[in-house]
């Protein structure tokens, strides 16, 4: 033993040897080491343009460019420490000249030779565009999130995939055919994943975990855990919340209504009701922000963390390289962070109450079919019953992940369609009244409204509330006969197939409900109405929210005629969803009397 501890103390006295020999020699070649360090600085700053490039490039994979940084470090300090050996004597000039070269070198071949000479997806239809920043600019100048994707679509409208190429002639792939669409959605649907800045973006905004960002068989076993909750005999249990609250929204607009024009902001008073609805009937969780939102702190929390600031967007994109929300100390980031915290704190708790209620309820009230129940109870006895582990930390990340906003934009692209068409408002409300009295609003009388279905639909198309959805292939996949290498960024719009006069003919861009009764051929395809998207992750909420849409529609129009204030309504260039830049505004009068 003593024999070991004397050679153990005899290699660690080495090493303290071979250190101080080492420091003693840097300090005795300072002017070589400063030299050297000059020239390590100008490869490094020589190097930092194509250090960017390769961020842009290889954004999906942080650890990728922190790796390549980590060598370039490694590499200094060896080169530092063979010094000893040799002594330093080239220009630090050259080490420079040699970086500039070495990075003009790979932005040339990235930009000008891989992507037209090289690339697998070089015969796809390109878009032609500025020679280094591609389509970046007209995507800046779209006059909304989808309308570079739908210009694209209708220079190559037969085309199954497109090829924009975009800042650094960088590739992306454009899924425009319901044939391709298939293809991603359902045949090879565990082939794609969402990309990961998507998820880092995401992370930011609603945490980690939740069925909208699971893949494989974690997504498998949650979409079957959800299916039954959400199933029609189910969400008809939701039909008198939504009733309710539809009552208290048209009550809200007549109570909200200025002036003697009876002008209405209704956007902020539909996505308060949406929020309630999915707090109450989805989670089982009170919140009436349609009353009073000054008092309701999750509302109040949720518009902190939904509806971003420029600021606030410019953190989650900084985000995807670095913790900037937490390093970085801004109100912006304090708000945001706060609002965050406050959510997860309510939501953890009710999840936590709900878990301990149904747990000690008898065995009769845990029926899946039993009344009085909201979908997260649902979720929750489905959980228990199938004795899958419930982890607070996904049921609390599942109900974060609610599509109130989406439903909320549908119902205000609907009245504003309906505010500017008003022959088409005083058919659908003529329509309603055949079938519906004010005390006979039930689940079927609303889905036997065949022109209410026309009316949403037409709607849709034409304003599909999701502006798109991002999936990268996690091994070299073929699609429609073209080899898509690992890792390439498919972007699909629902606008893009919904836009096509291909598909629907020369009067794609009118708005005409009575279309859906006498379809063209090719729009009978499944894959090309895309608003809650298609295939195996298809919305699995989707008969949710259409009857909240709709129970919205009946007892907005039951109560009210709405007139247009802007028949052309501004939307941002960029966003998750689409929505009016500057909300809807509208003017309202009683609904005439039958």
């Amino acid at each position: 033993m003593g024999e070991l501890v004397t050679s153990v103390d005899m290699s660690r006295l080495q090493s303290a040897v071979t250190l101080a020999e080492d420091i003693y020699f840097v300090a005795s070649q300072w002017d070589k080491v400063e030299s050297t360090f000059m020239a390590l600085f100008a490869y490094l700053r020589g190097s930092l343009v194509s250090l960017l490039f390769g961020l842009y490039y290889y954004y999906d994979d942080v650890k990728m460019i922190t790796s390549l940084f980590m060598a370039v470090i490694s590499a200094a300090a060896l080169f530092l420490h063979a010094m000893r050996y040799q002594p330093f004597s080239i220009d630090p000039r050259i080490y420079l000249l040699v970086a500039a070269l070495v990075s003009l070198g790979v932005m040339v071949y990235k930009i000008l030779i891989y992507p037209f000479a090289v690339s697998p997806l070089r015969h796809l239809p390109t878009p032609k565009g500025h020679w280094l920043l591609g389509q970046t600019v007209k995507q800046f100048r779209a006059n909304s999130p989808h309308g570079a994707a739908v210009d694209w679509m209708l220079e190559f409208p037969e085309a199954d995939l497109i090829r924009p190429l975009m800042l650094g002639n960088s590739e992306s792939i454009l899924v425009c055919s319901p044939r391709a669409l298939k293809e991603v959605t359902q045949t090879h649907c565990y082939s794609f994943v969402k990309p990961k800045f998507l998820a880092r973006t995401a992370e930011g905004i609603i945490g980690k975990g939740g069925i909208c960002f699971a893949e494989g068989d974690v997504h498998r076993q949650q979409r079957r855990c959800f299916n039954v909750p959400f199933l029609v005999k189910n969400v008809k249990k939701s039909m008198p919340a939504m009733l309710a609250k539809g009552e208290q929204l048209a009550n809200a607009i007549g109570e909200t209504a200025t002036g003697n024009d009876d002008i209405v902001e209704v956007s902020s008073l539909i996505l308060k009701a949406t929020i309630d609805i999915i707090s109450k009937a989805v989670m089982g969780y009170e919140v009436d922000s349609l009353a009073d939102a000054s008092k309701s702190e999750f509302y109040l929390r949720t518009m902190d963390v939904m509806h971003l600031s420029t600021t606030d967007q410019i953190m989650l994109a900084l985000d995807n390289f670095f913790p900037a929300r937490k390093w970085i100390p801004i109100e912006a980031n304090r708000r945001f962070l706060h609002a965050g915290k406050v959510i997860s704190e309510l939501l953890t708790d009710h999840v936590r109450k709900t878990i301990a209620r149904i747990r000690q309820e008898p065995d009769a009230e845990k029926d899946l079919d039993s009344n009085h129940t909201d979908i997260f109870t649902m979720i929750v006895r489905e959980l228990i019953e199938r004795g899958d582990p419930l982890s607070e930390e996904l049921l609390l990340r599942t109900l974060m992940v609610g599509g109130h906003e989406s439903t909320a934009n549908s119902v205000v692209w609907c009245l504003h369609m309906l505010a500017i068409h008003p022959s088409v408002q005083t058919r659908l409300r003529a329509a309603i009244r055949e079938v519906i009295t004010e005390d006979s609003f039930t689940y079927e009388s609303v889905n036997s409204i065949d022109y209410l279905d026309c009316v949403i639909k037409e709607v849709t198309r034409l304003y599909a509330s999701f502006v798109s959805m991002l999936r990268t292939p996690i091994h070299d996949i073929e699609i429609c006969g073209t080899l898509i290498p690992a890792g390439t960024l498919l972007t699909m719009y629902p606008a893009v197939t919904q836009h096509n006069p291909t598909i629907w003919g020369p009067t794609v861009n009118e708005f005409n409900p009575d279309r859906w009764n006498d379809l063209p051929s090719a729009a009978h395809d499944p894959y090309v109405y895309q608003v809650f998207y298609s295939g195996t992750r298809v919305c699995v909420g989707r008969a949710f929210g259409l009857l909240e849409i709709k129970t919205f529609l009946t007892k907005l129009l039951f109560k009210w005629e709405f007139h247009p204030i802007d028949k052309e309504l501004e939307m941002p260039w960029s966003g998750f969803t689409l929505k009016p830049t500057h909300g809807l505004k509208l003017r309202i009068t009683p609904a005439p009397e039958p």
